[in-house]
């Protein structure tokens, strides 16, 4: 029943408390780690599975390498690349199947509790997963929150705390639609400029849902010099950064070297001058550090 997702949500999290709870401690025990994807018992989750194979659930995940000079110089600049706004909240995958359910995850794969506010996202497409970051609107600007903001209320919904309220702020920015059958398996070789024109049409095609989701921003460029001036003038904005996606770039569980995140690094010195207790919750423990500049 919680496997096929017949029930859902707090339902589903009622009925697996039914269950722990009528069971021994160890197995009880051994159900929350496999749920929680980690062993805990000094090996990982890869050493678990070698022995009894997928019993530890991975969820797949396209992720980007740090920013190298000799891996941007590896990509086929000629053939196309991508640069694009490094956008600064959750990472999420709005999952549509064959049926039009909807769920959302984490790139962890723990489910979201939207209370269903992506579920029109069902008309746009089925059998695919629109991976992309999580932010929420301030409802009196009409413009994305603050990351502290914007991720406290996302955090919610791993939590299982969303108010409807709150779902209703929440918006997803999409880069990527990958065919649900190649996602299940880990792979697509369904190139990046496909599927991000895929997504691209889809989006346009269903304007009437731009205020719950929307295209990355970013642009096609030829050279690095331009994708770093892309990557400034995004600095200059306040954002966090860019990323460089080659035109050839595939889907993989993997971290790709065709996959570059662009983020503003700096070195410092800092002295510490003291501490600070910690308040609600942190009471008695320590809070926060408090620093002097040392050196640039």
């Amino acid at each position: 029943v919680l496997a096929t997702r017949q029930v859902t949500g707090q339902e589903a999290i009622n009925q697996l408390g039914s269950v722990i709870a009528a069971l021994p401690i160890d197995q009880a025990n051994l159900i929350h780690r496999l749920l929680k994807k980690t062993p805990d018992c000094g090996v990982m989750a890869k050493t678990v599975n070698s022995v009894w194979p997928d019993l530890i659930k991975s969820y797949p995940c396209l992720l980007a390498h740090p920013y190298e000079e000799k891996l941007a110089k590896k990509i086929d600049w000629k053939a196309g690349v991508y640069v694009q706004l490094k956008s600064d909240g959750l990472r999420v995958n709005i999952l549509v199947d064959d049926r039009g359910s909807v769920t959302c995850y984490t790139r962890s794969g723990n489910v979201l509790d939207v209370h269903g506010a992506f579920d029109f996202v069902a008309n746009i497409a089925k059998n695919v997963v629109f991976d992309g970051e999580l932010l929420t609107v301030n409802q009196s600007t009409g413009k994305f929150n603050i990351r502290q903001v914007s991720n406290g209320i996302c955090n919610k919904a791993v939590r299982g705390t969303l108010s409807v309220e709150e779902a209703e702020t929440m918006h997803a920015v999409l880069w990527d639609c990958i065919p649900l059958s190649d996602f299940k398996i880990g792979k697509s070789d369904k190139l990046y400029k496909n599927r991000f024109e895929d997504l691209t049409s889809l989006l346009n095609s269903n304007t009437e849902y731009s205020k719950k989701v929307s295209l990355i921003p970013g642009k096609t460029v030829g050279t690095l010099e331009e994708a770093v001036e892309f990557f400034r003038e995004q600095l200059a904005k306040g954002e966090e950064g860019a990323m460089i996606k080659s035109a050839l770039l595939p889907w993989e569980n993997k971290r790709s070297k065709l996959q570059l995140k662009l983020k503003l690094e700096a070195v410092n010195e800092f002295k510490v001058k003291g501490f600070k207790e910690g308040t609600g919750k942190l009471l008695g423990n320590l809070g926060s550090i408090e620093l002097s500049l040392i050196h640039i």
